[in-house]
């Protein structure tokens, strides 16, 4: 009887952390795009996207597609690998600061339509709106 509940009580865990995992993703894994940047409204087409089957995501940064790794875990979120393609553009500045912002992420929050990620001191980076 004591390894039947041993059992049971090992499986619980290993299901609960598989469906957590899968809940969290669930509220990522759609096209987000930018509304505000350090605060500021934003109205250029930015945008990114998540794919849990891969950890990995892609996007628009401006100019350039943007794309590489991710890492899930609670409300932590840690993005490597950031690439971009190469075009050169007129205004620069723009898909730079974004990618540096990208980079200082650590946590994120999605409440409803929006994604809000976020600092080591959780103060908001970028914000946005689901597509």
């Amino acid at each position: 009887m004591k390894i039947g509940k041993s059992l049971c009580i090992a499986l619980c865990i290993l299901f609960a952390g598989c469906y957590n995992k899968e809940a969290s993703m669930d509220g990522l894994n759609k096209t987000w795009n930018l509304a505000k940047m350090e605060g500021k409204t934003f109205s250029k087409p930015i945008s990114i996207n998540f794919n849990s089957k891969k950890n990995s995501f892609y996007g628009d940064d401006g100019c350039n597609n943007i794309f590489g790794s991710f890492e899930l875990k609670d409300d932590k979120l840690k993005l490597g690998n950031i690439n971009s393609t190469m075009m050169a553009c007129e205004d620069m500045k723009t898909p730079l600061k974004y990618t540096k912002l990208l980079k200082r992420v650590k946590y994120y929050r999605v409440d409803g339509g929006f994604l809000t990620l976020l600092d080591k001191d959780k103060n908001a980076l970028l914000e946005y709106m689901a597509k």
